[in-house]
């Protein structure tokens, strides 16, 4: 089950950084970034025999997975930062957000850093 969580997650950090490159919506590479790092951490609790929260707060997931590695814990201000990703493009209340390239190509290189992570420590088992 796990590797379906990290499968769909590459497809979303493939498909942030090809939008990105291609200078595409921003707010549907915001949107990816989010779910690529979500589906990580998903991916690596069950992975690791935890259950995975039913949420979308990013937070929560980098904390519960940095219990079993504590070098995520870094990830934990990235990861609470870019959940608004998710709730703007899920819960419009305004206008689209258009956000800069620059930010987005900052997170998304957390996000590869994140996801690379990882996928080295599964790698080592």
């Amino acid at each position: 089950q796990a590797g379906a969580w990290f499968e769909r997650g590459t497809h979303d950090i493939e498909t942030a950084q090809l939008l990105l490159d291609k200078q595409g919506y921003t707010d549907i590479i915001a949107f990816h970034i989010h779910q690529a790092v979500e589906k990580y951490l998903k991916g690596y609790l069950v992975f690791n025999g935890k259950r995975h929260h039913d949420t979308h707060e990013l937070k929560l997931l980098v904390k519960a997975a940095a219990e079993l590695d504590q070098g995520l814990s870094r990830h934990v201000g990235f990861c609470d930062r870019i959940t608004r990703y998710y709730v703007q493009e899920c819960y419009p209340s305004g206008p689209l957000i258009e956000y800069s390239y620059q930010e987005l190509a900052q997170d998304l290189k957390e996000a590869w850093e994140l996801t690379n992570r990882i996928k080295g420590m599964l790698s080592g088992r």
